[in-house]
């Protein structure tokens, strides 16, 4: 019998990971065993308890009414509706799915290809790393270093820029299948988070790795967009009631840097909404000692430092 994280059993059930740990808390829908680790693991047995909830939810049930019903009590319920049930649970061994968290290899693995130009094994790889991985194991351990290790060796004219291109374009539309598929899942959050980048920014990564770390802890984000005016990060922040506004703040064709992000951000500041915070990402150089006195105002580094502000967020 198999035994699968969470992130396996969402993509076998069709259940979403935020959905799925609701249904076991708030309605003991399954009980998964834990490794030593404290980890959840799921049995094929789980996974098709939360298949049969998943297409009865679909057809109009309520989970509070069915979520400790027995899988044949579910089954026939699910036959008396006119569908039937032809579940056989794919064959992932948890030794397989532990060890393709090798992140190293995963990285090296994509770097040959991009060398090779092997858009189709990029392609697969990628999709490979999106099932077995969570939201913030992507952005964390393999977007994020990809993305660097790839910058570093077209510097260095050991890749060339359609390279880059062509792996920039994959990844985002596979960070976008990961967003709009986690987007889709209803969030209990109270907290509601706006990304972009202040206007002359048009780099865009930084905010899908942002929005693949609020997947993971399940908060309500809003993509506003990258190259936005403080107008229109204010205007929109508000009509969405978003109580963050996350900024990445990277690379800019302003002639003065460091003061048109200074005062991009002092004007932003002060038009924000009362009970509204703002947080910075990125490498772009301000003015930290005016801003850090500002107890709405929080700056963060690197992306481990955004990790575990959302933690706490969450």
């Amino acid at each position: 019998m198999g035994k699968y994280n969470i992130q396996i059993a969402s993509k076998l059930s069709g259940v979403g990971a935020h959905t799925l740990r609701a249904w076991e808390k708030r309605y003991n829908a399954v009980a998964p065993s834990r490794n030593e680790s404290g980890r959840r693991l799921y049995s094929d047995d789980d996974i098709e308890k939360l298949r049969l909830l998943s297409e009865l939810c679909s057809l109009g049930s309520s989970i509070g009414t069915i979520a400790q019903k027995p899988v044949d009590e579910l089954k026939a319920f699910l036959k008396k509706l006119g569908k039937t049930d032809e579940f056989e649970p794919e064959k992932v061994s948890l030794n397989e799915v532990d060890s393709s968290k090798n992140f190293q290899a995963s990285l090296d693995g994509l770097m040959l290809a991009i060398k090779q130009y092997k858009l189709d094994i990029i392609a697969h790889e990628i999709e490979k790393l999106k099932i077995t991985h969570s939201p913030r194991d992507l952005a964390l351990d393999i977007i994020s270093p990809l993305i660097q290790e790839v910058g570093i060796r077209v510097y260095r004219g050991e890749l060339n820029i359609s390279q880059e291109q062509a792996l920039s374009s994959m990844l985002k539309f596979h960070i976008g299948h990961v967003l709009f598929r986690n987007y889709k899942q209803k969030s209990r959050s109270p907290n509601l988070v706006a990304l972009a980048t202040p206007e002359t920014d048009h780099s865009e990564f930084s905010l899908l790795l942002y929005g693949l770390l609020c997947c993971h802890y399940g908060l309500k984000f809003f993509y506003i967009g990258p190259n936005m005016n403080v107008e229109t990060i204010l205007e929109v922040s508000e009509s969405v009631e978003a109580n963050v506004i996350l900024l990445s703040a990277n690379s800019f064709v302003a002639p003065q840097k460091e003061d048109f992000l200074n005062g991009f951000m002092e004007r932003l500041t002060k038009g924000m909404s009362k009970g509204q915070s703002l947080w910075l990402g990125g490498a772009a150089r301000f003015n930290l000692a005016k801003f850090q006195k500002n107890k709405s105002f929080h700056f963060l580094p690197d992306l481990k430092y955004l990790d575990n502000y959302l933690k706490e967020l969450s």
